[in-house]
């Protein structure tokens, strides 16, 4: 969905592509110590079963007019068995309670071959392509020769990133053994209004986000969450 919020949700995540910490700025030894644990081969091994629920909406207000635009996505998959692994992703994408997109992404074996079926096509696959669906589950791109890791939903190199400049916003649950994450902001006008706030596990993967922006005109809320099945 194109969206002129899309800004301003980027500045609130502070996405690592667009900053990089000082390390001269000391972190606090909670969060130095809860962020020592992160581990994306870990995680990758604990979490061959998981999946992903994810709901957007954006409405605009034009005049007498309002449109709303909602998105939601379930991802389900399980590479417990390289042999037999199982992907299973559909999207939903409405307008006023209109269906105007939608799809739906699965894989099946067939003998020794494998299938990407997408909505009514079907191509072979390899059992490379077959690994890159779960790879890019927890990290799409990589910098600094491989050593940070992001684009998906392991956020352990992003949070050890950004720590520092954010920890004035960070709690850390030891009960739960959560890293919080709680940013809101309100214009003295009150016209204005955008934050977020995300959980992140021992592992460094995320387990719950929620973002929103919103002005006289537009709103967007973003909600998402991670588990393991």
């Amino acid at each position: 969905m194109k969206k002129r919020f899309v800004v301003v949700i980027a500045i609130t995540s502070l996405l690592p592509s667009c900053i990089r910490v000082n390390n001269r700025i000391e972190l606090r030894s909670d969060i130095k110590e809860f962020i020592a644990s992160f581990s994306l081969e870990q995680a990758m091994e604990e979490y061959l079963s998981c999946g992903l629920q994810y709901a957007e909406s954006y409405t605009v207000k034009d005049g007498t007019k309002t449109t709303k635009t909602t998105k939601t996505e379930i991802i389900v998959m399980n590479y417990i068995s390289e042999q037999y692994p199982s992907y299973y992703r559909t999207v939903e994408i409405k307008e006023n309670d209109v269906l105007k997109e939608s799809v739906m992404e699965y894989i099946n074996r067939v003998e020794d071959k494998y299938y990407f079926h997408k909505n009514d096509e079907q191509k072979e696959i390899s059992a490379t392509e077959v690994s890159n669906l779960f790879v890019q589950f927890f990290y799409t791109t990589t910098q600094n020769e491989g050593q940070y890791h992001s684009g998906g939903y392991y956020y352990g190199d992003y949070v050890t990133d950004i720590s520092p400049v954010l920890q004035d916003y960070v709690t850390i649950d030891q009960e739960n053994q959560l890293y919080i994450y709680d940013y809101n902001f309100e214009n003295a006008e009150k016209t204005i209004k955008r934050g977020q706030r995300y959980t992140v596990n021992s592992l460094g993967m995320i387990v719950e986000n929620h973002k929103y922006a919103q002005n006289s005109t537009e709103n967007v809320e973003i909600n998402f969450r991670v588990f393991i099945i």
